[in-house]
C-alpha cells in the first residue's frame, strides 16, 4: 500500500515538472521571436541611419513590414515608388524575410498591415497601417503585441517610439 502512494506521489510530481517545463520553453521561444522581431527594427534603423547602400545605390528609407505571415526588412527607393514610407512588394528592395511561427500572433494596435519606415540622416520615424499607402510621420509610439497561441498568458508588446527608441515590454 505505502509502496502505491510514493508512486502516486511521484506521478502527480512529475506532471507538474513536465508541466511547467512546458509552459517555460513556449515563454522561451516567445521572448526569442521578441528579440528577432526587435532585432529586425533594429536593424533598419541602424541601416538607415548609416546610409548603407545595397548594391551602389542609397535606398531613401529602410523599414520592417509585419504582414499576415511575415516580418519583411525592406530598403525604399522613392524614384520607383508611388508610395513613400510604406511596404510597397513591387517596388521595394527585400533585404530579409522572417516567417512568423504558427504559435505566435503579433498585431499592430491598430491593423493588420503595419510599415515601420527610418529615414537616414535626420532619423524620422514613419507608420503606415496599410502597405502601399504612404505612411505618416509617427508622433508618439506604436505598440506591437505578440502572443504565444498555446500559452494566453504570454505575451510581450515592442514599442517603437518616434524618437526611435525600442523598447520590449513584459
Amino acid at each position: 500500500m505505502e509502496l502505491i502512494v510514493v508512486v502516486f506521489i511521484v506521478a502527480i510530481l512529475s506532471t507538474l515538472t513536465f508541466a511547467n517545463f512546458r509552459t517555460g520553453e513556449r515563454a522561451n521561444a516567445l521572448i526569442a521571436q521578441t528579440e528577432k522581431i526587435a532585432g529586425l527594427y533594429r536593424q533598419a534603423q541602424a541601416k538607415a541611419l548609416s546610409g548603407e547602400l545595397i548594391g551602389a545605390i542609397r535606398p531613401d528609407a529602410y523599414g520592417v513590414y509585419i504582414g499576415a505571415s511575415q516580418i519583411k526588412l525592406f530598403a525604399e527607393n522613392h524614384s520607383s515608388d508611388p508610395h513613400f514610407y510604406c511596404y510597397d512588394s513591387g517596388s521595394d528592395t527585400l533585404v530579409q524575410s522572417i516567417d512568423i511561427p504558427s504559435y505566435l500572433t503579433i498585431t499592430p494596435a491598430d491593423s493588420t498591415d503595419l510599415s515601420i519606415v527610418y529615414t537616414p540622416s535626420q532619423g524620422y520615424v514613419y507608420r503606415s497601417l496599410t502597405s502601399n499607402v504612404t505612411g505618416t510621420a509617427l508622433t508618439t509610439s506604436q505598440d506591437v503585441s505578440i502572443y504565444n497561441n498555446q500559452e494566453t498568458i504570454l505575451s510581450k508588446i515592442i514599442r517603437l517610439r518616434s524618437t526611435g527608441q525600442i523598447d520590449i515590454i513584459r
